[in-house]
């Protein structure tokens, strides 16, 4: 109920510069308790006022070259790729992964979008380009080979970013929609790279930087793209760092773990994904055993919420609430 009432007349959430990526959020809660566009549920109007706001920020681009070194990336042939930015192009890689995500659990791929310069084409034909778009945006060379950063052809990768077009990429997949196999490929070079070899986190932009909860999250996201299980050598080693540091708390704008959103949200999504069943260093709560990671994580929800039905926002100068 609380969400329903940030939503702003023009349909967008939040108040932060990135309003697509706020927007997309909140759309994609609403989406994943089941209310959908034209569902007739409570929450349906909010849900299409929310696509209606991002699929006007839409931004439709026909590079000269569409053909990356490892292969081609238009796979549907109509020399067209879609990604969504709004204040800049600073955070394209992030915001368009975020849509993706919110689109494909729309549960429409036939909806059709009115106005913006993807009108007219359904919700399908603009998730195929999106597609394109995040497997052209990979970077090529250098160290950060195979992963993504800010927006497409960065001239490196840092591994906050990179995970949101991979669960876009993943989330594409529900739909029938694949990335060529070069773009797994080049990103098991990327992950193989900022992978810490001591502690098995992931690190930012190189395997020694800012190593922390919320990358490690999103490198079990990529790794679960890539084929990975939650048996394989390297997962198992991501597991462990997040074990390890399971009850950290927040500290400064990036690491810890309950409490920091960015970092539940990767760590949740690259569990869930790789189905892990148990975080030893999870401790017993009211309703959980220990060793249960889900059971800890919502608890600790259930336990911090506001009366309102929102949550304050740690480090709030950085991670803006609303």
């Amino acid at each position: 109920g609380w969400l329903a009432t940030q939503q702003h007349g023009d349909g967008r959430f939040g108040s932060s510069s990135y309003p697509v990526a706020d927007t997309a959020a909140a759309v994609l809660a609403f989406e994943n308790e089941g209310h959908f566009p034209g569902g007739g549920t409570e929450y349906s109007d909010e849900v299409e006022a929310g696509l209606q706001f991002m699929l006007n920020y839409a931004r439709v681009t026909t590079p000269a070259s569409m053909i990356q070194p490892a292969g081609n990336t238009d796979s549907d042939g109509d020399g067209r790729y879609v990604s969504f930015w709004d204040t800049g192009i600073t955070r394209e890689v992030y915001e368009t992964g975020m849509v993706m995500m919110a689109l494909a659990a729309s549960n429409t791929p036939d909806r059709v979008q009115v106005g913006g310069q993807c009108d007219g084409c359904t919700y399908e034909e603009i998730m195929d380009d999106l597609v394109d778009w995040a497997a052209y945006g990979q970077v090529d060379s250098g160290s950060g080979r195979g992963g993504w950063r800010y927006f497409a052809n960065y001239s490196n990768s840092d591994n906050s970013t990179a995970q949101w077009p991979v669960l876009g990429l993943i989330a594409a997949e529900q739909w029938g929609l694949e990335a060529p196999q070069f773009v797994k490929d080049e990103l098991n070079i990327w992950i193989d790279y900022v992978q810490n070899d001591v502690s098995g986190g992931s690190g930012y932009s190189s395997p020694t930087t800012y190593v922390n909860m919320s990358k490690t999250g999103g490198l079990l996201v990529e790794m679960y793209y890539v084929g990975d299980d939650c048996d394989t050598t390297r997962a198992e080693q991501a597991v462990g760092f997040l074990d390890t540091h399971w009850n950290d708390s927040p500290h400064g704008a990036w690491y810890g773990n309950k409490g920091h959103a960015y970092a539940m949200f990767s760590v949740y999504k690259g569990l869930e994904l790789m189905e892990v069943d148990a975080i030893p260093n999870a401790p017993a709560n009211t309703e959980t055993a220990a060793g249960d990671w889900f059971g800890d994580y919502s608890d600790f929800l259930v336990n911090s919420q506001n009366g309102d039905g929102s949550w304050t926002s740690y480090y709030p100068s950085y991670w803006n609430s609303w």
